[in-house]
Order: C-alpha cells, then sequence, then structure tokens
C-alpha cells in the first residue's frame, strides 16, 4: 500500500540517484508542503514535486501504481523501471558518469556562484525551452539557501548545476548555453570546473542525459554507465 510520509525516517531510500533526489527535497523543503509531497510502500519511495514525480525502488507496475499515477496530479516522473504506460510518453535516458578531474585552469573572474539567477533562467530557457520562470527561479534559490544545490555561471554564457550530492556522487544538470556562444567551448570547460569541484570533494560527478547530448559528453570524456525512463503526459 502506498501511504504518505511524514519524515526522512519512514522512506525507503536506495544509494542511488532516485534515493538521492528524494532526499535532496526532504532536505530542502522538509514534509509540511502540500506541493512537495512524500510516500513510501514496500517497493520503495515517492517524490512528488508539483506536478513531477521521482520513483525510488524496484516497484510492481499494477492497479495500485497505476492509479497512483493517474490521480496524483502529475505530467511528469522519472524512474528506473521500464513500462508501457498507458497516457504516457517513455524516453529512455543514460546515466553517464564523469571523468576524475583534479585541476584545470580559468579565469576566477569568469565565474559567478551561487549568484546572477536570472541570467542563468534565460540561458535555460533558450537551450530548454519555456519554463516557469517563477517556480524555477524559487526552488532552485531555495535549495541553495539551504545548502543543497549550487548553481555556475561562466563567462555569462555557460550555466550548470550540481543538483545535489549523495553518497559519493555529486550529480549534475542543466547544463546549457546561450545561443551566440554555442561551439566555442564553454560548456566543456564548465563541465572540467564542476568536475574540479567535485574532485575536491572527494565525490564523482555524474548526469543522466537523452540520446541528442550522448556526443557531446562522450566526447569531453564522460562514460555511460546506466539508464533510466523519463515519462511525461501525452500532448504536454
Amino acid at each position: 500500500m502506498i501511504t504518505r510520509a511524514y519524515s526522512l525516517e519512514e522512506l525507503k531510500l536506495s544509494r542511488s540517484y532516485y534515493g538521492g533526489k528524494i532526499c535532496s527535497y526532504a532536505e530542502a523543503y522538509g514534509f509540511g508542503y502540500d506541493f512537495c509531497r512524500f510516500y513510501r510502500c514496500d517497493s520503495g519511495s515517492i517524490l512528488i514535486n508539483n506536478a513531477n514525480g521521482v520513483f525510488d525502488g524496484e516497484f510492481v507496475y499494477d492497479e495500485e501504481l497505476d492509479c497512483f499515477i493517474r490521480f496524483s496530479g502529475i505530467t511528469s516522473f522519472e524512474a528506473a523501471f521500464d513500462y508501457d504506460i498507458e497516457g504516457f510518453d517513455r524516453t529512455e535516458r543514460y546515466f553517464l558518469t564523469a571523468p576524475v578531474t583534479e585541476s584545470f585552469s580559468y579565469c576566477e573572474e569568469d565565474l559567478s556562484v551561487n549568484c546572477r539567477l536570472g541570467e542563468v533562467y534565460e540561458i535555460l530557457e533558450s537551450s530548454f525551452g519555456k519554463m516557469e520562470r517563477d517556480i524555477w527561479y524559487a526552488d532552485m534559490s531555495h535549495r541553495i539557501r539551504h545548502g543543497v544545490s549550487r548553481l555556475f555561471l561562466y563567462k555569462s554564457c555557460a550555466a550548470g548545476a550540481v543538483d545535489f550530492e549523495y553518497g559519493n556522487m555529486g550529480y549534475i544538470s542543466e547544463i546549457a548555453v546561450s545561443p551566440e556562444s554555442r561551439g566555442q567551448g564553454a560548456a566543456g570547460e564548465l563541465l572540467k570546473i564542476i568536475q574540479v569541484y567535485l574532485f575536491t570533494r572527494n565525490i564523482t560527478g555524474g548526469l543522466y542525459a537523452y540520446n541528442d547530448m550522448l556526443p557531446f559528453y562522450l566526447y569531453n570524456g564522460y562514460k555511460i554507465t546506466g539508464s533510466g525512463s523519463y515519462y511525461t503526459l501525452k500532448g504536454i
């Protein structure tokens, strides 16, 4: 039975990306918000953040899970399991592990950390399409204030984040470059800066990527070490 959880101790979290992401939201928001809800069952744990879901565990796709997905109000979710769920499109993505990077030379004036969120948002929107600015801004600033996420802006044209750290992994996200600066190497340089930051903390970098971005990360020394699924409601 899937039931709501109100403490971290109630959750069954794996030492994976999915368990880490759920834990990071618990650390950032706690258990008192309706827009950020946590659930547990025998198979694992679930996070519902606004209309997005994260499933951590070996879930059996049955009538209970199907009803939960349909009545929880989510329009997208990520999970390790692969199922054909009616009404949702499934996209496979790949987990990549970053190369060990001990040092990288750059001008410190070119790098801003945890600031200038407005500039970062514009870069992300130009790369990933229209985003809910207020929701992204509130979430990112909140996660930064609670020490969960770290945001990087490089040369005012490349953006990226360490979304959260969990175990011995730092999970990288939102790597993007403004349209007029693409193809000039800024994204690869920013990746190296982030990798050095993680190396100094004895943490390995990792991220999820879709097919269209695989060549970029493989070129920069990343290795495919796993896979997962991202589901979106049809018509969204």
